[in-house]
């Protein structure tokens, strides 16, 4: 038994002698969480000298090709906070990320409270397989090994759309945790979860807990949780023009400042805005030549020039498109060959509290048959392979370097 000095030793009977002795040997009794630099010998070494995805992290699908770097990682124990305008593509980069995270080892479980489940999917299919039309009717028989196998051991989801329970959330990611090996959980987005909606000091706190439990199942776990979190509505008469930063989450200031990380991802809507009024032009124009035909997906011209081994319709369907751009007025298609190699997204790290505090950003291409984002426009000329979709489901999953 403890006491605090020696008056309280007498009052409860402690021998005098065995006081004396104390205050002859005393011994040190230092409080459990005081540390010194050498109790952290060994971690510090690994952030030093660090070794594995473990004590490095995963990297981003981007700046990672010839030796060039993004300075941002994926590390275990950690919160990542996604946010940007509404419909500007939040979920579609994260759902990249989660699908290139998956082919460096990682499995991952989307809870996705706005999507329905075999949709989602769908979208991730089109991005391991990098391109559209997946499989034919005539090859329904191979759909279950071509498209559905490269994703059955890799991503679960959350079968739910609508208001969910923090806590019952959690017992899922945990089970996925323990039984399947998830370290990679998606939680899409924070307006769908229950009792997190409205303003005041009761809902701050509120989600400040929310927070907090998240920052604790991550490091108790050792994984990494992203939570989709949307910006206000731009009050600036400029609109979306205006890059959302993480001070605009629609929310409590707790959201962003106890994440270790905040990205933030911006659609190019004046490019998207001018681009759908010469696709409605492309379209008057095909109804005027070609009225019966099936009319092409004119988003597929933002994916450029389709590699040699596309099949056949999509060939053609390019071309077709091609030649209808040919024949709009001058000024729009000036304006369209003006607005095909700008940027779709911009994707900005807007703060980091890992690594050395790096906040980088890149501009990012939409792919459209793939639903990826490339890092370079694919209307540029040349090798580059940044140019081009990643096809994961013909990629080898690169092994972990250590099981949980």
């Amino acid at each position: 038994m403890n006491f605090k000095d020696i008056n309280e030793c007498l009052q409860a009977g402690v021998a005098p002698e065995t006081i004396a002795q104390c205050v002859i040997e005393p011994e040190i009794l230092r409080p459990d969480k005081l540390k010194g630099i050498y109790d952290f010998e060994r971690e510090i070494w690994n952030k030093f000298h660090p070794e594995g995805t473990d004590q490095i992290g995963l990297t981003l699908p981007w700046g990672n090709f010839h030796g060039s770097s993004l300075p941002f990682r994926f590390r275990y124990g950690e919160v990542t906070v996604w946010t940007g305008y509404n419909k500007h593509g939040k979920s579609e980069v994260l759902n990249h990320c989660v699908v290139d995270l998956c082919w460096q080892g990682d499995k991952a479980l989307i809870c996705s409270l706005e999507v329905q489940a075999p949709e989602t999917y769908r979208k991730l299919i089109r991005m391991t397989q990098a391109r559209r039309n997946v499989c034919s009717p005539e090859d329904k028989a191979q759909f279950r090994e071509r498209c559905l196998k490269p994703l059955a051991q890799k991503i679960w989801v959350y079968d739910a759309v609508g208001n969910a329970d923090i806590e019952d959330v959690l017992a899922v990611m945990l089970y996925a945790y323990q039984r399947f090996g998830c370290r990679q959980f998606v939680l899409d987005s924070l307006m769908r979860f229950s009792g997190l909606d409205g303003e005041g000091q009761e809902i701050w706190n509120a989600q400040k807990a929310f927070m907090d439990r998240l920052v604790d199942f991550a490091r108790t776990y050792n994984v990494h949780i992203h939570l989709v979190a949307h910006s206000k509505k731009p009050n600036d008469r400029r609109g979306e023009a205006i890059i959302p930063r993480r001070y605009d989450v629609m929310g409590s200031s707790y959201i962003t400042n106890l994440a270790f990380n905040v990205i933030v991802v911006w659609r190019n809507r004046a490019k998207q805005d001018k681009l759908e009024e010469i696709f409605q032009a492309c379209a008057d124009l095909w109804i005027s030549a070609k009225s019966g035909q099936p009319m092409p997906p004119w988003k597929r011209l933002l994916g450029g020039v389709p590699p040699p081994d596309a099949v056949a319709e999509v060939r053609d369907s390019w071309k077709a498109m091609l030649d209808n751009v040919e024949k709009l007025p001058g000024d729009m298609k000036s304006t369209f060959q003006e607005l095909v190699p700008l940027h779709d997204a911009y994707f900005i790290v807007d703060a980091q509290r890992g690594g050395d505090g790096d906040c980088p950003a890149r501009h990012l291409w939409f792919h459209f048959d793939s639903l990826q984002f490339l890092e370079v426009s694919p209307w540029k000329s040349g090798n580059d392979p940044r140019r081009h979709p990643t096809h994961y489901a013909d990629k080898s999953v690169v092994e972990m370097d250590e099981e949980i």
